[in-house]
Order: structure tokens, then sequence, then C-alpha cells
């Protein structure tokens, strides 16, 4: 056989590459078709459909959210790489250009004020705002609703001052306020020397005293400490008030947990080594997942609950009490009888709850959502959360979805406290 030379060899090499690569090409394309989940390649060619077919505006990303939210249970959700870098952000307690105020739905009355942000700090605590205005103007726009808030709010650059007026009762105040950057805190602390909040100084978190009283009438011995979301480095911030505590020889505390809807089980879990008793890295709480379970631990760093040698720990809470503050609530509850210790007591308050039928109605509850999120992050930095699993108390195996945490969920360390118009009822009773 005549052998070939190395020329021609190397243009058989340069064709079979050539075949080799426009045959893989073909594979990689035709593969998609191939082997891509029916579902999913019908979904694909919808999208093509419309993109390429509809006689109007359309968004990828409004359409993969609606999709998301409208098919899966309400806590799921779509973000785009820009949403959920903001929500990233905020959840490290990061907030960029902001006041610090959230309102009720569709009202101008202050739902509540984000600590270390420039609301507290200007002093507004609570209220309704009515008017607002720039410095150089002399008259108020009026505000009905937090659409006209934030109308007018959006036009003001960062760091530029403005005013508001805010209605508390029969009194109103005016307030000289601007957006900035700042991270957030989520605990306050109230005791005979004072009431404090938390202040990021050159990166570290120290408690000082607020240029405001927090509503709350503490009773010699107590301390109070007021906790919002377990977010950010919520876990140092509640360190420093107990450490506060300690130092004021203080033993017992009224953990306001009212109106915290939860956050981070990595947070939560960093609480739980203040308040259960037992050792360091045991279970906090365990996730259920539909194949499998995982078991949330508290930090193999030292368990403090010992530090604070508590005579009594009381957890304030209502309907607006949802996720964390049920788990934290439920794993010191399991493990004050796990470990005799007969300490605890849940304060529920009184308050507005929408029934399974729409309807709105009193309870004494707290939100009763025992499930779990994961957010997943997509390959162009798009990201899906979705609930992956239920909730179940650590030692009990308890689950509160649904239902919340009541009188039922444990007969003799469970209360009821009807509000009372101009003082807090349910602090009273915790300090009883």
């Amino acid at each position: 056989m005549k052998k070939l030379s190395v020329k021609t060899k190397r243009v058989i090499a340069a064709v079979a590459a050539a075949v080799l690569l426009c045959g893989t090409f073909f594979l990689g394309f035709k593969s998609r078709e191939w082997f891509m989940n029916p579902a999913a390649a019908k979904l694909d060619e919808i999208l093509k459909l419309i993109e390429d077919n509809y006689d109007g505006e359309f968004d990828r990303d409004k359409f993969i959210s609606s999709a998301v939210s409208g098919t899966l249970d309400r806590y799921s959700t779509y973000y785009t790489e820009s949403e959920y870098k903001e929500t990233e952000d905020r959840h490290q307690g990061i907030n960029k250009g902001k006041l610090g105020i959230s309102f009720y739905t569709g009202t101008n009355r202050i739902y509540s004020v984000a600590g270390n942000s420039p609301a507290e700090k200007a002093g507004i605590t609570s209220g309704e705002i009515v008017g607002i205005k720039a410095a150089d103007e002399s008259e108020y726009k009026v505000v009905a609703k937090f659409e006209d808030f934030s109308e007018i709010y959006s036009d003001f650059e960062l760091d530029e001052e403005f005013f508001v007026r805010i209605k508390n009762g029969e009194n109103i105040a005016e307030y000289a306020v601007k957006k900035s950057d700042y991270v957030e805190s989520y605990v306050w602390y109230k005791d005979f020397s004072g009431s404090y909040g938390l202040t990021l100084n050159r990166g570290v978190w120290q408690l000082e005293e607020l240029g405001y009283t927090l509503p709350v009438d503490v009773k010699e011995g107590y301390a109070y400490i007021k906790f919002s979301s377990f977010y950010g480095e919520a876990e140092n911030q509640m360190e420093k008030a107990l450490e506060k505590m300690k130092e004021n020889g203080i033993k017992k505390v009224v953990l306001d947990l009212r109106k915290n809807g939860g956050g981070y089980m990595n947070v939560f879990c960093g609480i739980s080594r203040f308040f259960c008793p037992g050792k360091s890295g045991q279970p906090t709480s365990i996730a259920r997942y539909t194949k499998s379970s995982y078991t949330f631990c508290a930090p193999k760093s030292a368990n403090r609950y010992d530090d604070f040698a508590f005579e009594s720990i009381a957890l304030l809470m209502d309907s607006g009490s949802a996720s964390a503050s049920e788990a934290l609530a439920g794993a010191i509850l399991d493990y004050d009888e796990k470990y005799n210790k007969n300490i605890v007591k849940i304060v529920l308050a009184d308050s507005v709850a929408v029934n399974s039928a729409g309807e709105e109605e009193t309870v004494f509850r707290s939100y009763g959502k025992g499930i779990m999120q994961t957010t997943f992050t997509l390959s162009d930095g798009s990201a899906i959360k979705m609930t992956t699993a239920h909730i179940l108390w650590p030692v009990t195996k308890k689950t509160i979805h649904g239902s919340g945490i009541t009188t039922a969920t444990d007969e003799k360390r469970v209360f009821n406290v009807k509000s009372v118009e101009g003082k807090d009822a349910q602090a009273e009773f915790a300090m009883s």
C-alpha cells in the first residue's frame, strides 16, 4: 500500500476535524430538542412564539415572574439579576438611598421604622405621614396614601434634606429627613437605665441611647428587647443587648417578636444559642423535604444561655410573628421543657387576620408559617425562590404551619392578653 504524504495526512485531518466540529454542533443543536424535558421544550417554544409574533410589548422576566408566583405558592417568587442583588443587600441589612420607613398597605400610616436609619435618627417612631415638602418650599403637599408619598419622595436626591409632617393622634410634628445609605439594625433595648438602639461605628455595632423612649413601661428587674427581623447581623446585635442586660444585673427578659416576619435560618440558629439551654451544636429545627430531611443546629461556638442566668423569658407574639420567629419560639419552648427550666411563657396579642374565606377576624395566635423557602441562582444572575420544606420543632417535632402558636400549642405556657388602648397590656402581663 502506498504511504500517504505528510501533506495529504494534514489535509485529511483538517477535513475530519471540520466534519467532527460540524457534527458536534449539529448534535448539540438537535440534542436540545431530543433530550429536553417535553414541558420545558413546550415552554421554550411558547416563549419564542410570543417574542416572534406578539403584537405588543413583551417582557420575558415579567412572564416568568407571573408564572412562578401564579403557579407555586405565595412565598415563591422570581428575581431578575438586579432584583436579586437588591434583595440580597436588603437581607444583609444594606439599604441604599432609603429613608427607613415602611407603611401599612395602601395607607399613609407608618408600619415600622428601620433601626439605624435616617428616619429613626430624625426621631420618627410612628404615626401617619400627612405632608411632605422640599426644604425650599413653603407649603406641604398632602399625603393621603403611600402612593402620594412615594411619588413626591422619589424626586429627592440622595442626602437632600426635605421635611415630613406626621400626625400622632391629635398631635402633628415636623421632621427634617434625607435619604441615605445605611446598614439596618434589628434590635432595640430598654431597662431602668434608658432606651437603646444599635449604631454601626467603624464596622462595630454599639448600643447607644436613643433620642426617644421605647413605648413600653419596663418594670424593675426586667429588660425589654424588641427584635424585628432575622437578617443581617442580628445575632451580633442581640448579643450586645444581652450583654447590656447582664452588665446591669438583670435576669428577666421580655423578647418582643410582634411583627417579626422571620428571615434567614442561619441567623435564627445563631439567636437560638442565647435563649435555649443545652449544648452547642444541638438541633434547633428540622426541615422536612419531599425526599429527605435536614437538621438545623445551633452554632458550635459556645452556647450563651447559662451566661445570662435567666430567671424568666417571655416572648411577645401576634399574627405578624412568622416563620423564624415561630421556629425560635418552638425551640425555646422545647428546650425549656426538656431541661426542666420552666421559666418560659408566650404572650399572644389579639390581632386581625384574614381567614380562609377571605374575611378579617380577631385572633390570638402567631402567623402560622412553618415552611421554608430556598433561593436558587440561575446562570444569568437571576434567581428563583421557592418553598422546599416544612419546619418541625427540634424536640417535640411539632409543626405550626397553617395554625400558628396558640393556647392549644401549650396550655400551660401560652397566654392570650387582650390589647388595651393607651398601654402595652401584653408587655405588662409578661412582667407580672
